[in-house]
């Protein structure tokens, strides 16, 4: 059914049946020799029933999401808040190249209550600065909360209970996987698709981003009710959980409710944020930003704005050439 190469048969040799779809997936990422037409035909090999969790996004829930400004540029429309363009797609965690998906964090109940605040959370899945605990430095990012207006179904890969910080949330997926959902899938599924469940819960190496989100779009393809995946915070070990999104998904079942603009600072691994200025819509989908008292400063201190401005409230609209 399969077709592999000499090299991989040698590498497999002795291993049973039950785990050599595992054994191949694995060795793409030891390899970094990724093999879609393989992979494709593993996934296809468990037939229409796959061992996923279902759920349901409720409406009225808040979601955040955080964008870069290089070069310390604004951005000044909703759509520029949201997914990017498709030329602008990449391959990550749960999104192919070419393909634009949304991604963002839930505010969970973990985060709220431990002070360990959702923007923190956001910032750690998108800012290379503060991933790294050994650095230390400063830069502009733009962060945007979001209501979910209608319910939207999600799909997750059995949940991965290696998690350091997993909040409460995870915890209860765990749980329901373990005790119910488990015995409903043949015994190879689940045991190939919660390995592909700890591969959304392992760091970024080779091709391994390749693999998880060649799985996700294979799912979500064969799941046209579901909008998208949700699984943990990697960065935060489970205390934060991830969504990612269809686009359609985004523009008929979510809204844009603010954002603000932050100068993140982080000295190694303690990091601060400080708010710059928020948006004030102008039009449908084009806001300005109010910057705040803190602002000024650090507008200043990164001579963006000249010393007289700070005196009168600052609006900064988007420049328009003629």
């Amino acid at each position: 059914m399969f077709a592999f190469s000499h090299s991989r048969h040698a590498i497999l040799k002795n291993i049973d049946v039950m785990n050599e779809k595992m054994e191949i997936v694995q060795s793409m990422i030891d390899y970094n020799s990724f093999d879609k037409q393989t992979l494709i035909e593993i996934l296809q090999s468990f037939g229409n029933e796959l061992p996923i969790v279902r759920l349901v996004l409720s409406a009225y829930q808040k979601i955040i999401r955080t964008r870069c400004n290089n070069n310390a540029d604004f951005f000044y429309t909703e759509s520029e808040l949201s997914y990017p363009p498709k030329e602008f797609a990449r391959t990550d965690r749960a999104s192919l190249e070419g393909k634009p998906m949304f991604y963002a964090s839930i505010f969970t109940s973990s985060v709220e209550s431990n002070n360990a605040y959702p923007r923190i959370i956001s910032a750690l899945e998108t800012v290379d600065l503060i991933k790294d605990k050994a650095t230390s430095g400063s830069c502009l990012i733009t962060q945007s909360v979001w209501t979910v207006d209608n319910p939207i179904k999600l799909f997750s890969f059995p949940m991965h209970n290696g998690y350091a910080r997993a909040c409460n949330e995870i915890v209860f997926l765990q749980e329901a996987w373990e005790n119910v959902l488990v015995n409903q899938f043949p015994k190879e599924s689940v045991e190939f698709f919660s390995y592909i469940g700890r591969l959304m819960a392992a760091p970024k190496r080779n091709c391994l981003y390749n693999v998880t989100s060649t799985c996700v779009d294979y799912v979500l393809s064969r799941n046209t009710d579901c909008g998208g995946i949700l699984y943990p915070s990697v960065p935060s070990s489970g205390e934060g959980i991830n969504i990612c999104v269809n686009p359609s998904i985004v523009d008929s079942h979510v809204s844009l409710e603010g954002a603000i603009i932050e100068w993140l600072v982080k000295n190694k691994s303690e990091s601060s944020i400080y708010n710059i200025a928020r948006s004030n819509k102008i039009s449908n989908n084009e806001f300005e930003w109010l910057v705040t008292e803190d602002g000024k400063k650090i507008l200043l201190r990164l001579n963006l704005i000249p010393k007289h401005l700070c005196e009168n409230e600052i609006a900064i609209r988007r420049c328009i050439s003629e």
